[in-house]
């Protein structure tokens, strides 16, 4: 209702102004407005209730004497009424053209709509944010000049959008004037005739189960690059990629459940001689962790690794964030959320991400590298986020009373390797645990601190072996 009269109020028009020229004193002098001893008939009729204190009460004012207006009509022998009611029904007033009818209908449908836009009002307050991904639009497609040698300066000739020839087969597609080209590209690289697209993922997929692709220059199909070890099985799983609908997920369960991702990486003499680079997948190649799965790992045997899916760890406004490390703060790794979730930030990277061959951010790489340097071993002794999950870990074992140290250390192996301790790693483990209470007991260290720190030395020594960060 107020919004309704507010509207009247400031769009309607009156020749002479007398019906709305306590609102124009209003909005230039301010309140209060009270009535004078030279007041107008209908400044007489808007404050007969007295003052008139803030902008909603004098809206409320005219509310009530329009709706006594169109009520009383001819009947009420007003000269104030009587100018309000023409003014509802002016030519230039607010419905001038409604008859009475129309009006009460057009009266009721605003009220709705003021409702309806109230309850949209509260709605927006509850609702939860959107998540928000980074994508593109077409602009005004245009033609572009060949840039000579590379360079955006030295510009050539100005050439038709189209395909590269030299990876076109056929017919070669125009590109419609209108169009930017963005979803012609899109639907010729996943084109069943497209030679290369399906058999790069297929590719990338068997290399990251596998270990190495069956063409291990996954960045090159060209002749500089190297011939796939099994050209078969490439067009087989490109081909069945095609078929699962470009799903990737389909595509992991497919590879997981073959014979060959579930072979062993047993080593065989007779097989390592006639191929020792393993080029024919006679077992499952040895690996390391990657530097995601090595983080989640130590947060995951400390019991520690937040599971929750969703969200984001960078506070930075949409369109905000401009890449620079004053612009990052480096709490933003201190959690406990999956790897995944953290952000990649080329010049402010996670320093864990770089001590273990975390992809270099700023150009592609369809391989990481794979180093064994003394800054990674460093790491896993001195970082915080091992210190503090090897002393989770040394907790969890401890607050089981029902176990001795011989069934903590068979506990320790299994949940850190996946298999009991032997006897002499389980006598060496014991024997260090003696030998650093023996050391502490050296030093100012508080007594009751001692088994909780010689179980957490053994924890990080556990988490710094090679069987921890190396999958079998």
């Amino acid at each position: 209702i107020l919004r309704k009269w507010r509207t009247v109020l400031t769009e309607a028009r009156n020749i002479d102004g007398s019906v709305f020229q306590l609102w124009h004193q209003a909005l230039e002098t301010g309140f209060p407005i009270e009535l004078s001893p030279d007041a107008s008939d209908i400044e007489k009729v808007l404050l007969k209730d007295g003052p008139v204190t803030d902008l909603a009460n004098l809206v409320a004012r005219y509310e009530s004497v329009f709706q006594l207006a169109d009520a009383q009509g001819q009947q009420e022998n007003s000269t104030a009424l009587e100018a309000f009611r023409e003014q509802l029904y002016a030519d230039d007033g607010p419905y001038g053209e409604l008859d009475a009818g129309k009006l009460t209908l057009a009266m009721a449908t605003t009220d709705a709509i003021a409702v309806a836009e109230m309850e949209r009002a509260d709605l927006e307050k509850t609702k939860p944010d959107v998540p928000f991904a980074m994508a593109v639009e077409d602009g005004s497609p245009e033609d572009l000049r060949i840039h000579i040698r590379g360079n955006h300066i030295t510009l050539g000739d100005q050439v038709p959008r189209r395909f590269p020839e030299v990876l076109t087969v056929g017919d070669r597609q125009t590109i419609d004037e209108s169009r930017s080209g963005r979803l012609d590209l899109a639907q010729w690289l996943t084109s069943e005739n497209h030679p290369l697209t399906s058999r790069v993922m297929a590719n990338r997929l068997w290399q990251w189960h596998i270990g190495e692709g069956l063409v291990r220059s996954p960045d090159n199909f060209g002749r500089l690059g190297i011939r796939p070890t099994h050209p078969e099985l490439l067009d087989f799983l490109a081909i069945r990629f095609q078929e699962l609908g470009w799903s990737m997920k389909a595509m992991h369960r497919f590879i997981m459940l073959s014979s060959t991702y579930r072979m062993s990486s047993e080593w065989n003499r007779e097989y390592d001689a006639r191929d020792p680079e393993n080029k024919l997948v006679w077992r499952m190649p040895r690996r390391r962790l990657s530097a995601e799965e090595i983080r989640d790992a130590l947060l995951a045997v400390g019991n520690n690794l937040d599971l929750s899916l969703g969200g984001t760890l960078l506070p930075a406004a949409n369109r905000a964030y401009v890449t620079s490390t004053a612009n990052v703060d480096v709490k933003v790794y201190d959690t406990h959320r999956r790897s995944l979730y953290l952000p990649v930030v080329r010049s402010a990277l996670y320093s864990m991400f770089q001590v273990f061959d975390f992809a270099e951010p700023s150009v592609p790489q369809g391989q990481r590298q794979t180093t064994n340097i003394a800054s990674q071993a460093l790491f896993i002794m001195n970082s915080k986020i091992v210190i503090e999950q090897a002393e989770a870990l040394a907790q969890n074992v401890l607050t089981d009373g029902s176990m001795d140290d011989k069934a903590r250390v068979d506990r320790l192996f299994m949940q850190l390797f996946g298999r009991v301790a032997q006897d002499g790693e389980r006598l060496s483990c014991l024997s260090h645990i003696e030998q650093y209470q023996k050391a502490l007991a050296e030093t100012d260290v508080p007594v009751e601190e001692h088994l909780v720190s010689s179980w957490q030395s053994l924890c990080r020594a556990l988490l710094a072996s090679n069987e921890f960060i190396y999958l079998d």
